[in-house]
């Protein structure tokens, strides 16, 4: 994300959440790409770590940190507009059909 201080304050925005510029600028270098990808490194470390439960037959990336929500295949590639190699056509368009009914724009 090119400028995540500018989505803080654009998400405190839309929530209606004071938010003053130092805050906004606290919370995302808080939560750069890279300070989520040390989350996730020390959360599968922890996680590989600990005996999992027989009985619960989720896959090992199917488990995420309850105190963040992130899981361990989290963050990907993070590459901007990946979506358009990844997606077919069709996939697309019922994505932004979707969109559409919920009042939301498509790829304009």
């Amino acid at each position: 994300m090119a400028d995540l201080t500018s989505e803080v304050d654009r998400i405190a925005q839309h929530l209606k959440i004071p938010i003053t510029a130092d805050r906004a600028r606290s919370i995302a270098c808080a939560h750069t790409l890279d300070a989520q990808q040390q989350r996730i490194a020390q959360f599968r470390q922890q996680l590989l770590q600990t005996p999992l439960n027989p009985s619960d037959h989720r896959e090992i990336v199917d488990y995420h940190d309850e105190a963040t929500l992130l899981h361990m295949n989290h963050i990907d590639s993070a590459k901007i507009d990946r979506w358009k190699e990844d997606l077919t056509a069709e996939q697309v368009d019922r994505i932004e059909a979707r969109l559409r009914e919920w009042g939301v724009g498509g790829r304009g």
